[in-house]
């Protein structure tokens, strides 16, 4: 793919792709995003039920390490009453 396809492919400028490349601090993390996308690099590993069975036992896993006193806070409503 060229780099103007990909600019197409994005809706950006072809520099803007060239900015990507390069690792230009200044380009939008949704750009670079949507150029990975279109691009087809795969950024996340969790497409396959395996992966998405344990990075759900990894996330329930780190909440139980989250004192339950935080976890299960009610919220306060809060008086704007100054």
């Amino acid at each position: 793919m060229t780099a103007g396809r990909l600019a197409e492919l994005t809706d950006v400028s072809p520099r803007v792709i060239t900015l990507i490349e390069r690792g230009h601090p200044g380009v939008s993390f949704g750009n670079v995003l949507n150029a990975t996308v279109h691009a087809g690099v795969p950024l996340f590993d969790i497409t396959g039920p395996r992966t998405l069975g344990r990075l759900s036992q990894q996330c329930q896993q780190a909440v139980t390490l989250i004192p339950s006193n935080v976890r299960n806070r009610k919220e306060r409503a809060i008086d704007g009453d100054f």
